[in-house]
């Protein structure tokens, strides 16, 4: 009986924080144009434009002006506004250029997976991407 009780004190819990961080969002939405979201997996941001976020048990579904993505709630490490896209909280970590890499556009839509850096370079049109491998992701320009 009182593991049951923990774990509806621990739901309940979330449940506040989550209400308390929606309020807040409210308010900041009018001063920032960005949203970056950390995972276990790398960064992710997407713009507050129409911007609305519901959970559904263990998952955060995001939804904005270009599309939708699903953050497990475990997973999630943090979220912060930003007033610039995809600079702020990418991970510094350098990459490995002779590793297969996984490259993204900046609103978090997957690319491919190429073997090394290099390939990826050689092989994307002019423009802004965020190089993913393992937990490291950095932002390239190609021109």
């Amino acid at each position: 009986m009182q593991v049951k009780l923990l774990t509806i004190s621990l739901t309940m819990k979330k449940s506040l924080l989550f209400a308390i961080l929606m309020s807040l969002c409210a308010v900041a939405r009018a001063d920032y144009g960005y949203m970056t979201f950390v995972t276990g997996s790398g960064t992710t941001t997407l713009s507050v434009a129409d911007m609305q976020m519901t959970v559904d048990g263990a998952n955060l579904a995001v939804t904005y002006n270009s599309g939708s993505q699903n953050f497990v709630l475990t997973d999630l490490q943090s979220m912060y506004f930003s007033d610039e896209q995809g600079i702020t909280g990418l991970n510094e970590a350098s990459i490995d250029a002779d590793s297969a890499v996984r490259v993204f556009t900046l609103t978090g839509a997957e690319i491919g997976t190429y073997p090394t850096l290099r390939n990826a370079v050689e092989n994307l049109l002019k423009g802004s991407y965020v190089i993913r491998q393992n937990a490291n992701s950095q932002k390239i320009i190609v021109k």
